[in-house]
């Protein structure tokens, strides 16, 4: 999943693919949950 979010939105790290989820979808209703190694960011989508 994650892979596929990178590629979307063509990042390479985890914080900067939160950062541009969290600017550009912050009026939808969905929630997902990244988990990564030791990080877990929650994300309004």
């Amino acid at each position: 999943m994650l892979d596929n979010l990178y590629k979307q939105f063509n990042v390479k790290s985890i914080f900067k693919l939160a950062f541009l989820l969290r600017k550009g979808v912050q009026n939808k209703q969905k929630i997902y949950k990244i988990k990564h190694q030791s990080h877990q960011i929650t994300v309004l989508y």
